[in-house]
């Protein structure tokens, strides 16, 4: 694992169903990211393999295996809490899933690590375009609507 440091951003990425996924999501986290936190939330379609292969190729990937799945809400806290383990100083949570872009987490940490901060939230909605390209159903449980 990489050093802890007053400037330690943490990406924690909630894993479930993402064995097709993970890889390209991981592959877009920035070296400037110092801990990629990838939580298992046992699946059954592989990504525990993927996710130990990604942790031997990138030294700056911690794997946190739940004992049982916890939805994402439980998977993320499970994240939370190994970042902080490791001297997390930001931490910022990105989708395994691909529809966030990992590049965006030194710059979401910033007001964090400045101390201008407590918590900074993006927006991936404030792009229409970006909306219109996600599946039907994301946007029907996001937006109430199609």
């Amino acid at each position: 694992m990489t050093t802890e440091g007053s400037d330690s951003i943490a990406v924690v990425i909630p894993c479930f169903k993402c064995s097709e996924t993970i890889g390209e999501v991981v592959s877009a986290v920035p070296p400037a990211v110092s801990m990629i936190i990838l939580v298992d939330d046992r699946s059954d379609d592989g990504q525990a393999e993927v996710m130990t292969r990604l942790a031997e190729a990138d030294s700056r990937i911690s794997v946190v295996r739940n004992a049982r799945n916890l939805g994402v809400g439980g998977a993320t806290v499970s994240g939370y809490r190994r970042a902080v383990e490791l001297g997390a100083a930001a931490i910022v949570k990105v989708d395994s899933d691909g529809q966030m872009d990992p590049m965006f987490a030194p710059e979401l940490a910033r007001p964090v690590l400045e101390g201008k901060a407590d918590y900074v939230k993006g927006n991936r909605f404030f792009d229409i375009e970006s909306v219109r390209a996600m599946p039907g159903t994301v946007r029907i449980s996001v937006c109430g609507r199609a």
